[in-house]
């Protein structure tokens, strides 16, 4: 094995020896030394491609695919796309649904264990008078006590209002200023919110306490205080 300093990859090299790294760590008995040796390589790489990375990112971010509004759905998942074969996949594809499309892609870096990542390629909605750059900018900015990051619009992690459409009552509709019990996510925590808006099957609800990424398409159930079900929905 070379000195680290001395090695040196392409972005796809890099992908599929960081994805034999991370498999490995997933099950420490099979780490050896070389493996070690290739983690401290695939490091070694990190800020050498750091400004790549980030300009790749700040494309990205201008680039927004918007699922709850069916804006740029298409694109989306082609520019995704592209940047998985960019990184190395042997395979992806666009996989069309009845609603935005999905992108499923494979890596085989000869390691022994699968390892499965799942996340959103599309972003939340966003006002650009709410933000302190323009959100797709993507603007390297200070921040105090932070240092310097990409400031910019992306999936919203945690979110405090939430739109059901959809919604099937089991019990009278509730109306505008109702207080409701909502659970956005499987086997989530339900929170306390309000009802903002009610009609024509679909329930707009402020959220009393942030709720971790709320996302299109799945399931929202309202309770009442006593967690007795009222009713649900589809999150849009």
């Amino acid at each position: 094995m070379a000195d680290s300093s001395e090695v040196f990859f392409n972005r796809r090299e890099f992908v599929q020896s960081a994805a034999s790294v991370v498999t490995l760590a997933a099950a420490p008995a099979l780490a050896s030394t070389g493996k070690n040796a290739d983690k401290a390589a695939v490091l070694a790489q990190v800020p050498q491609m750091h400004a790549a990375n980030v300009k790749r990112l700040q494309d990205w971010i201008a680039n927004p695919t918007i699922a709850a509004e069916k804006v740029n759905v298409d694109k989306g998942a082609d520019y995704m796309r592209q940047l998985l074969l960019d990184a190395g996949f042997q395979q992806v594809k666009v996989i069309s649904t009845d609603g935005v499309p999905g992108v499923f892609a494979t890596l085989d870096a000869g390691a022994p264990t699968t390892l499965g990542l799942y996340f959103m390629y599309d972003v939340k909605q966003y006002d650009p008078a709410e933000w302190t750059s323009p959100p797709l900018e993507a603007r390297i900015v200070d921040k105090p006590n932070v240092g310097k990051v990409v400031v910019g619009r992306g999936a919203e992690l945690f979110g405090h209002e939430v739109s059901l459409e959809e919604v099937n009552w089991l019990a009278e509709p509730l109306a505008p200023g109702d207080i409701v019990w909502v659970q956005c996510r499987y086997r989530a925590r339900a929170v306390p919110g309000t009802i903002a808006a009610q009609r024509e099957g679909r329930v707009a609800l402020r959220l009393a306490e942030p709720v971790r990424a709320i996302a299109p398409g799945q399931s929202g159930v309202l309770y009442d205080a006593g967690e007795r079900l009222l009713g649900g929905g589809v999150i849009a």
